[in-house]
């Protein structure tokens, strides 16, 4: 069983070789390939339907719209190598364009797709985004859509979709978001470090004490280095042992 998966595994890894690099492998006798992929795939909405080539449920969609069955099977091949899933594999290698990805996904579904959607101002920053849906805003309710991974193959699975739902793409989702939010986002980019310690900010500037202080300090390392260079150095040393482990004690977490 494993030497046949081995088999199998390397005759594909030639294929994708012969596909995209026909020079290096002009030469080597191919044989036969296997029909199926060795790995455990699902249709989704196409279980129903015969489709070209079987392909995991969250890209076996694309065969249908225009994107080739041999691509998708062998991106499919290669995340399952890489531990992630196929969309994922896809999208971020750039082999389907993410506009595109979504765009299929809604004509697949049936459901509209936002190219600007308009979500509510009850969408949480930043759990809409990472979750991949918010609420829409308006009398009518609903939600905007831009699933990955689980929950990518579970829509597609479910084909009782209930209540108003309107498909974007993650990016187009997040940029929503950022503008409902923007104030906060910046807010929180410039203050959440002074905000949780002072001391590690400096976005209050220094005060006149501080300023007044550093001189002081400064003049009598000057005038030390001078006059006794070897204790000058100890005491240095020891005040900037002190100051590191006051620093450190300011990073830990307060309860």
């Amino acid at each position: 069983m494993i030497s046949c998966r081995r088999q199998a595994t390397n005759e594909i890894i030639f294929r994708i070789f012969n596909r995209y690099f026909p020079c290096l492998t002009a030469s080597h006798n191919r044989g036969t390939f296997p029909q199926e992929p060795p790995w455990p795939v699902r249709q989704g909405l196409a279980e129903g339907r015969r489709q070209s080539t079987a392909l995991p449920v969250e890209i076996g969609f694309l065969a249908r719209h225009g994107i080739a069955p041999e691509l998708l099977q062998d991106a499919a091949f290669l995340a399952e190598i890489t531990g992630v899933s196929a969309d994922e594999y896809l999208l971020r290698t750039g082999l389907v364009r993410e506009h595109d990805f979504y765009r299929a996904l809604a004509d697949e579904l049936g459901l509209p797709f936002a190219a600007s959607p308009k979500p509510s101002r009850h969408a949480a920053y930043p759990g809409a985004i990472l979750a991949g849906f918010a609420p829409l805003a308006g009398p009518e309710g609903g939600f905007v859509l831009a699933p990955r991974g689980a929950a990518l193959r579970q829509l597609l699975k479910n084909c009782a979709l209930p209540g108003r739902l309107v498909i974007t793409s993650p990016t187009l989702l997040r940029r929503a978001v950022f503008r409902l939010h923007a104030r906060a986002i910046a807010y929180r980019a410039a203050n959440a470090l002074p905000d949780w310690n002072p001391h590690l900010s400096s976005r209050d500037r220094a005060s006149a004490f501080q300023i007044g202080g550093i001189a002081i300090l400064a003049l009598l390392l000057v005038t030390g280095g001078i006059l006794a260079p070897g204790p000058t150095l100890a005491i240095a040393t020891g005040t900037l042992s002190l100051s590191s482990a006051w620093s450190y004690c300011g990073w830990l977490p307060r309860s």
